[in-house]
C-alpha cells in the first residue's frame, strides 16, 4: 500500500539517485559537487518535500485511488527530477500542481507525463507566454475614447475603436518588457510553443488589428496543460 511517507521516500530516493549519477571528475569539480548538493540540492530537496507534504494533505480522502499505483509512482520520480533541476522556486510549484494533477485530472496518462516533461522543457517565461495567449486580452482604450465608442455605458457588448494595426510582437513587448530587445527570443518561444502543439501559428511578419492579435491562441492541448499545471500561473 503506498502511503504519503512512501510518496516522500519515493521523492527523497529520487533526489539521491539524480545527485549521485553527476561523474565525479578532479578535485574542484569534486569539492564543487560536494558543496552544491550540501548547499543548494538539500535546499530544493527540502522545498520540494514541503511542496508535495501540501498537495498530498489536499488529498487524504483519495489516498487510496493511488495505493500501488505504477502510474503515479512514475509521475513522483519524473517531477522531483525536474523540480530538483529548477532553480525557480514557482517552477517547482508548478512541478507540484502537476503532480496533484495527475491523478485528479480525467486526462489520458500518456498526456501527463507528456506535460510533466514540457514542464521540465521549459523556461518559466514560455510558460508565462503561453499562459498570455490562453486568454483574451483586448487593448484598453481612456474612457473618453471608450464612451465615443460605446455611449451606452449599460451595453455589455465589447465595442472597439480603431487605431490601425500593430505586429505581434507588441503584444508580447507590452506584456514581457524584458523583450524589447529580445524579439528574437520571443519568437523561437513561440515557434517552439507551435511545434509542440500548445499554440496556433502565428506570423510576426504580419500586422494585425489590436483585437486579432491579443486574442486567445492556444489550442485544445494547450488549455489542458494549463489546466494540469495549475491555474493561478506565474503571476506577475
Amino acid at each position: 500500500m503506498m502511503t504519503k511517507e512512501t510518496i516522500k521516500g519515493v521523492a527523497l530516493a529520487t533526489v539521491k539517485g539524480a545527485v549521485g549519477a553527476v561523474p565525479i571528475v578532479g578535485s574542484l569539480f569534486s569539492e564543487y559537487i560536494g558543496l552544491a548538493t550540501e548547499v543548494i540540492a538539500s535546499k530544493r530537496h527540502n522545498e520540494w518535500q514541503k511542496m508535495i507534504e501540501e498537495k498530498l494533505a489536499k488529498i487524504d480522502c483519495k489516498i487510496s485511488q493511488i495505493a500501488n499505483n505504477s502510474f503515479f509512482y512514475s509521475c513522483v520520480q519524473t517531477a522531483t527530477v525536474g523540480a530538483l533541476k529548477a532553480y525557480q522556486i514557482e517552477k517547482q510549484e508548478l512541478f507540484a500542481n502537476a503532480l496533484y494533477n495527475s491523478f485528479v485530472l480525467d486526462l489520458a496518462e500518456e498526456k501527463k507525463l507528456i506535460f510533466i516533461s514540457l514542464i521540465d522543457k521549459y523556461t518559466l517565461l514560455t510558460i508565462k507566454i503561453l499562459k498570455c495567449y490562453s486568454e483574451d486580452n483586448y487593448p484598453k482604450f481612456d474612457s473618453r475614447e471608450q464612451k465615443r465608442a460605446n455611449p451606452n455605458p449599460n451595453n455589455m457588448i465589447r465595442t472597439t475603436v480603431n487605431h490601425g494595426t500593430e505586429k505581434p510582437i507588441t503584444y508580447l513587448i507590452d506584456e514581457f518588457p524584458e523583450l524589447v530587445k529580445e524579439p528574437q527570443l520571443a519568437m523561437t518561444i513561440v515557434s517552439q510553443l507551435y511545434a509542440d502543439g500548445l499554440v496556433e501559428a502565428v506570423d510576426f511578419s504580419m500586422p494585425e488589428y489590436p483585437d486579432s492579435n491579443r486574442r486567445k491562441r492556444t489550442t485544445v492541448l494547450g488549455d489542458d496543460f494549463i489546466e494540469f499545471i495549475g491555474q493561478n500561473i506565474c503571476e506577475q
